[in-house]
C-alpha cells in the first residue's frame, strides 16, 4: 500500500477510537437514576420557563430539564438568565421556585429529610395551601457550613449572591435556625435573617420597609402608571439612600437617590413586569456603605380603572339655558371592569382635587347625575379590587360646561341600543373574530352604520390615533369581523344620514376576545400512586371522563420518556395485556370536537412485576380490549 493509503487508514482508526472513547465516557457519566428503577424521585417539575439544566453532583455533563420530569436525590439544578422552574415535592404540597441565574442541590437522607443547598442565586419556598398534608411530609431544611435552617413550616424567600452570605425572609409561618454550635432560634413571619461567615445575624427591627409590600404584587393601571413609592424607616442619620433595581438579583443597578436616610422615600417610574430591588445607605462624609436591606422581589401587575364614557376628555358640553331647563343635571357615564369590588367617582374644580365637589362610591352603577354651574371641571374614576389596599386610579379628565347655543336645525334624536349588552367575552377556535348587533327605534332615519373598534376609549376618540381604530361600514344592524389578535376591545356604533353626517353614537361596549378554553386533562383513577399490572402482564386502566371530549389517547413511554406505543379510545377504561416486566410511564390526553389536545397531567408510573422470569423491560406488544 502507498503512504497516503496508510495515512488514511491510520487517521480513520484514530477517529473511530476517539469516538468510541467519547461515547464510553459519556455513558459512564449518565445519571444512575436513568437505569435504576428502585430509586424513587424526591420531586417533579411542575412548571418551567426557558433553559433549565440538571445533573448528578458527582457527574460532569448537564442535561436539559423538561416539564413533568422527576427530580432525584443528589441532583443539581441550574437556571439560565431567563430560566425559572417550579419543583413540586412528592408526598406533600410543598414546592420551590428556583429563580433565574441560580444553582441548587437537592438531597434526601435515609431518614427522609429533604435538604437544599443554595450554591448561587435565589429561590422561593412555599408550603402550598394544605398545611395538614404537609404535617406528615419529610422535613425540609437549607444546609450551610455555618448551620442549617428548618423550613418545614415556613413560606420564605432565600438568596445568595455575595460570598457565603444567605439572606432569609420569612413571609408566612416560621423558620428555625440551628447554628454550628447547636444553638437554635426562630424567625417568625415578617422577619428577616442573614447567615454568613460569622454565623447568623438577626434583624433588630430598626430598619423597616413601609412600601411597597414585600409579600404580594403591586397593582397599577397600565394606562396611567404613577411613580412607585419606596418608603423606609430606620437607616442611620447622616446617610443618603440609593435604590438599586433590575430584572435579576445579579443585575441590580443604582437608580434614584434620596439624601435623607433616617425616614424618607424614593419615587421610581416602573412599568408592568418583575423586578428585584434593595436600598443601600451611604455615609455622606466617608461615602462608605453603612447599611443595606435584603434583596426583594417586586411584581408590578396591571389592573384597569373604569373606562370614562361621558363627559369625554377635553370636551365642551353645551347645557340648556337655565330659563328653559332649571333642573338640568349632567349625567356622568363610565364602564364597569370585571371582578371589580367598588368604583370611586371624584369631581373637582382643580386637577389636584383640592377643591373637591363630590366623591362617591358605587358597587355596580355606571351613571351618576350632578347639577353644575358653568365652568371647567376635572373628574376621574378609580377601581377597588379584592386583596388590593389602594384604589387603582384612572386618568384625570377635564371638561367644560357652557350654556347651550340655539340650534338652527335640530338633528333627529337617534338612540342606539346594543343587543346582548351584558355579553363580555367571545371565544374563537383559530381566527380571532368579533360579532356585534344593535338596534334603534329610529333606524328608518339612518342611511348607514359604522362600528369602531379600539383597545381603549381614549384611542377610540382621539383623532391623532385614528389609524389604530378598526372601522367597518355596513347598512345592516349586525356585523362579524376578523381581528388581528385576541384581547380587550372597546366598540362603538355611529349612525350616518344621507349626507354622511353623524347622527348619533352608541354607548361603549366592552368585549374580551379569547381562545376557546382547552379541555381539562383526564386523570387516571386512582388519582395518585403507582399503577400496577398483575403477574400475567395485564394492566387495567380507568380514567375520569372529560365533558366535551371526542376521544382519548393513551401513550406508553419508557423510563427516559420516549414514546413506545399509543392508541385511541372512546370509552374511559381499557386493559393492556402481555406487558413484559419492568417500569414504564403512561400518559393520557383528550381530543375535543375541534381536534385540539387537552391539557396534560404528569405521566404516571406503571410497574409490571416479574412473574415469568423475563429480564428485558421491553414491551412485546400492546393489545386493546
Amino acid at each position: 500500500m502507498s503512504k497516503n493509503t496508510n495515512r488514511i487508514i491510520t487517521a480513520a482508526a484514530l477517529s473511530i477510537s476517539c469516538y468510541a472513547g467519547t461515547y464510553f465516557w459519556y455513558k459512564s457519566t449518565e445519571s444512575k437514576n436513568d437505569v435504576n428503577p428502585d430509586v424513587k424521585p424526591v420531586a417533579y417539575v411542575e412548571r418551567i420557563n426557558e433553559d433549565v439544566h440538571r445533573k448528578p453532583v458527582s457527574k460532569l455533563i448537564w442535561k436539559l430539564l423538561n416539564n413533568g420530569e422527576p427530580v432525584y436525590s443528589g441532583e443539581a439544578i441550574r437556571t439560565s438568565t431567563l430560566g425559572e422552574v417550579r419543583i413540586q415535592f412528592a408526598d406533600s404540597e410543598r414546592y420551590i421556585d428556583v429563580e433565574p441565574e441560580s444553582l441548587i442541590v437537592i438531597s434526601q437522607t435515609k431518614g427522609k429529610e429533604i435538604s437544599l443547598d443554595l450554591m448561587d442565586g435565589s429561590l422561593f419556598v412555599s408550603q402550598g395551601q394544605n398545611e395538614v398534608a404537609n404535617a406528615n411530609a419529610p422535613a425540609l431544611t437549607l444546609n450551610s457550613v455555618q448551620g442549617k435552617v428548618d423550613l418545614s413550616t415556613a413560606t420564605a424567600s432565600l438568596s445568595k449572591t455575595n460570598g457565603n452570605k444567605i439572606d432569609l425572609q420569612v413571609l408566612k409561618g416560621k423558620a428555625k435556625i440551628e447554628s454550628a454550635n447547636g444553638q437554635t432560634k426562630e424567625v417568625e413571619q415578617g422577619k428577616t435573617a442573614a447567615m454568613g461567615a460569622q454565623g447568623f445575624a438577626f434583624d433588630q427591627n430598626l430598619l423597616k420597609i413601609i412600601s411597597p409590600a414585600t409579600d404580594r404584587p403591586l397593582y397599577v393601571n397600565p394606562e396611567f402608571i404613577q411613580p412607585i413609592s419606596f418608603q423606609w424607616q430606620g437607616f442611620p442619620k447622616n446617610t443618603s439612600v440609593t435604590l438599586y433595581r433590575g430584572t435579576s438579583r445579579k443585575d441590580l443597578k443604582p437608580k434614584e437617590l434620596s439624601e435623607t436616610g433616617e425616614a424618607s422615600q424614593i419615587l421610581s417610574q416602573m412599568s408592568v413586569g418583575k423586578y428585584y430591588w434593595k436600598l443601600v445607605a451611604t455615609d455622606k462624609t466617608s461615602k462608605q456603605v453603612v447599611a443595606e436591606t435584603s434583596v426583594y422581589r417586586l411584581e408590578v401587575v396591571s389592573r384597569f380603572a373604569p373606562a370614562v364614557i361621558f363627559p369625554e376628555p377635553n370636551s365642551i358640553i353645551n347645557k340648556p339655558d337655565v330659563t328653559k331647563d332649571p333642573n338640568y343635571a349632567l349625567e356622568f357615564q363610565w364602564s364597569k371592569p370585571e371582578d371589580i369590588k367598588q368604583m370611586v367617582f371624584e369631581l373637582a374644580k382643580d386637577p389636584q382635587f383640592k377643591e373637591r365637589i363630590n366623591a362617591k362610591t358605587f358597587l355596580k352603577e355606571t351613571t351618576f347625575k350632578q347639577v353644575l354651574p358653568d365652568g371647567d371641571y376635572f373628574w376621574r374614576m378609580s377601581a377597588i379590587y379584592d386583596g388590593i389596599e389602594k384604589p387603582i386610579a384612572g386618568k384625570i379628565n377635564k371638561f367644560s360646561l357652557l350654556i347651550e347655543k340655539p340650534k338652527q336645525k335640530p338633528k333627529p334624536q337617534i338612540i342606539i341600543t346594543w343587543n346582548n349588552p351584558t355579553e363580555k367575552t367571545q371565544y374563537f377556535i383559530t381566527q380571532p373574530t368579533a360579532q356585534f348587533s344593535w338596534t334603534s327605534e329610529q333606524k328608518d332615519q339612518v342611511k348607514s352604520w359604522r362600528i369602531k373598534l379600539a383597545p381603549n376609549s381614549e384611542t377610540l376618540e382621539d383623532p391623532a390615533k385614528d389609524s389604530l381604530v378598526q372601522k367597518i361600514d355596513t347598512k345592516d344592524l349586525a356585523i362579524k369581523t376578523n381581528l388581528t389578535k385576541p384581547g380587550r376591545y372597546i366598540a362603538m356604533v355611529e349612525a350616518f344620514d344621507e349626507n354622511d353626517q353623524i347622527l348619533a353614537k352608541s354607548n361603549y361596549k366592552e368585549l374580551d376576545v379569547s381562545p376557546f378554553p382547552l379541555l381539562p386533562a383526564p386523570k387516571f383513577l386512582p388519582g395518585a400512586g403507582t399503577l400496577n399490572a398483575d403477574n400475567q402482564g395485564k394492566l387495567t386502566l380507568n380514567w375520569s371522563r372529560v365533558e366535551g371530549a371526542k376521544e382519548y389517547w393513551i401513550a406508553i413511554l419508557d423510563k427516559a420518556g420516549k414514546e413506545m406505543r399509543k392508541a385511541k379510545f372512546l370509552a374511559n377504561s381499557t386493559s393492556l395485556v402481555n406487558l413484559l416486566p419492568g417500569q414504564y410511564m403512561v400518559d393520557i390526553y383528550a381530543i375535543d370536537e375541534y381536534g385540539r389536545l387537552s391539557q396534560k397531567e404528569i405521566p404516571r408510573q406503571v410497574v409490571v412485576p416479574d412473574g415469568n422470569g423475563l429480564e428485558a423491560p421491553k414491551m412485546k406488544k400492546l393489545k386493546v380490549k
